[in-house]
């Protein structure tokens, strides 16, 4: 009698472990060689603590890093891919936001408008943006983030961004124009009136 109990045991076990294992085996092989624990995704930084972090376009274990360090929202600044096939809703971030933003240009008022009203949104907070490189999509809406609610002034935020990525001359250049004709912090000093 008791050697059957123990080949019951047996077959529970090797039935459950097989699938797991497949399962395992599928999934690594998906990921090609990513590393086997939740990764940083390139170039993260966070801007702001509890706030605002950036990065270059996150893996599904890069998303999961992100989850797991208290990310409730995401900024997705890529034109040319959504982030459903990240995993993302399966992972439970609280809400989503797809600003298109060609490669090596800037955002129109309306994106930086959504951008800075997602952010400054106590519900998604923090909020992870990213673009493919985490340089120069993402490295612009850090600047704007800076100067338009942190009040920093424009060429300081510059610095703070340049020193860690790379933002094109191109962008430094709207950058400078778009500010000169606001004031540092002029979004929350809006959101405040």
């Amino acid at each position: 009698m008791r050697k059957v109990f123990f080949s019951k045991r047996i077959a529970f076990y090797i039935s459950v472990t097989v699938p797991v294992m497949f399962i395992i085996f599928v999934l690594l092989s998906l990921l090609g060689n990513e590393k086997l624990s939740f990764s940083k995704p390139g170039n993260y930084f966070i801007i702001k603590d509890k706030i605002l972090s950036r990065s270059a376009q996150p893996s599904f274990l890069g998303f999961m890093f992100l989850r797991v360090n208290g990310v409730k929202s995401i900024i997705n600044l890529r034109e040319e891919e959504d982030d459903s096939e990240h995993g993302i809703n399966f992972l439970g971030f609280n809400n989503y936001l797809n600003i298109k933003i060609k490669d090596y240009s800037v955002p129109t008022d309306d994106q930086i408008i959504a951008f800075l009203n997602f952010v400054t949104n106590p519900e998604n907070q923090p909020v992870h943006v990213h673009c493919r490189s985490g340089k120069g999509r993402a490295g612009l809406m850090e600047v704007i983030y800076r100067y338009s609610v942190d009040g920093s002034p424009i060429r300081k935020s510059i610095n703070l961004t340049r020193r860690h990525h790379k933002i094109s001359d191109t962008q430094i250049e709207w950058l400078l124009q778009w500010a000169s004709n606001k004031k540092p912090q002029w979004f929350s000093l809006r959101q405040n009136i």
